[in-house]
């Protein structure tokens, strides 16, 4: 093999690790801001501190 045939394997693997890097980065990322997505959902809906929902009975005492 030449050195310039050499150069275009290396390179070529490199682009692939780093297009699979960046992919697996990329599913991380969007597995971490889902998770903290469905966390934020899960502490406000279990909330103390959150306001009741209106019902009819609450609006008809108004």
């Amino acid at each position: 093999m030449t050195f310039t045939a050499v150069l275009v394997v290396l390179f070529a693997a490199f682009a692939a690790c780093a297009i699979i890097g960046l992919s697996v980065w990329l599913l991380v990322l969007f597995g971490v801001l889902t998770g903290l997505h469905s966390l934020a959902w899960l502490t406000e809906r279990t909330s103390a501190w959150r306001l009741p929902a209106e019902t009819e009975t609450s609006l008809e005492l108004r």
